[in-house]
């Protein structure tokens, strides 16, 4: 549980969406540490105090084999456990103070928001800690009604794990597995780098953190698209004009002038470099000239550059 609070915290408070690197070093701490503080322990009582074996561990109560010494018990079996469930309720209050940074995200489990995993989660903690303490309780007082308790309490704790993590949580079940289409525009031109290159659409399996990004992004395109392309804009709303640039024209395309005679490569680099972010090659007119133009004739590929939304590719791989 605490090692499971750890990873939560990182997701959850830390926005830290690549945890499963580190599921190798979780699951080594969270079957380590108990073998640690078992082995620390033996250790110190047998080399710092010099007891035997059997008073170090033995029969309990003649039928129970556990601790037989009620402090050294109490510091192993007691203390530890109190330490990570005080630290467990401490990790989630601090993640609920941050509810609106994850509750809509699916960082849990994709398909479902954080706000519906993470009670559930909180509920399997709820539940594991009575059966260990129903348990330990049992061991300690041998009542009868508190093995009935801890009985019932590991049958709700099974029932409970079989019903939501084995069932409600199966693909094959209930396939809850989120799968978003993004829409990409592109225009057909006999200049295009591929031949498919109209409206596009790439249907793929994109969680809601990065759908919420694309949305952002195609916003601010967009709006950045409309001011390009608008009659009536200044050159100074789109770019800012520059005595060494050129001039640029006020339907979205620039014109540079002085950059004509430049190096070749730097040029086919940036080229290509724009085809790559959009997915399409540029779309040119070798025919048409720009309105607004100072010379009022056709330009060359490398001087019209249409302005294009840019697709923002799954992050989540």
């Amino acid at each position: 549980m605490l090692i499971q609070a750890v990873n939560f915290w990182q997701v959850l408070v830390m926005n830290d969406e690549h945890t499963e690197r580190r599921y190798l070093l979780y699951s080594l701490l969270g079957w380590g540490l108990p073998s640690v503080v078992i082995i620390v322990l033996v250790i110190v009582l047998l080399g710092g105090f010099g007891w035997t074996i059997h008073t170090t561990y033995g029969l309990v109560l003649e039928d129970v084999c556990f601790i037989p010494n009620i402090y050294a018990a109490l510091c192993t079996a007691v203390l530890v456990p109190l330490i990570c469930l005080v630290t467990v309720v401490v990790i989630f209050i601090h993640a609920y103070q941050v509810t609106d940074q994850w509750k809509s995200y699916d960082d849990i489990y994709r398909g479902r928001t954080n706000s519906t995993e993470v009670p559930l989660v909180l509920l399997l903690f709820l539940l594991i800690s009575m059966v260990w303490l129903w348990a330990g309780l049992h061991m300690a007082y041998r009542y009868m009604w508190m093995l009935i308790l801890y009985v019932i309490s590991n049958c709700l704790l099974g029932l409970y794990v079989f019903a939501v993590y084995f069932v409600m949580h199966n693909q094959l079940c209930w396939p809850t597995k989120a799968s978003y289409t993004v829409e990409m525009s592109g225009h057909d031109s006999p200049d295009s780098a591929y031949p498919g290159g109209g409206p596009a659409s790439i249907g793929g399996d994109i969680n809601k953190s990065t759908q919420n990004l694309i949305s952002a992004m195609e916003e601010v395109a967009a709006d950045w698209e409309r001011a390009s392309l608008h009659p009536g804009s200044e050159p100074s709303v789109v770019f800012k004009s520059s005595p060494v640039m050129g001039t640029y024209g006020t339907d979205g395309g620039f014109i540079n002038t002085n950059l004509v005679t430049g190096d070749e490569e730097s040029q086919e680099f940036d080229d290509l470099i724009f085809a790559l972010k959009t997915g399409s090659g540029l779309n040119v007119s070798d025919n048409e000239s720009i309105p607004g133009s100072h010379d009022g004739g056709s330009v060359s590929n490398s001087q019209i550059v249409e302005l294009r939304r840019i697709p923002i590719a799954d992050t989540h791989l």
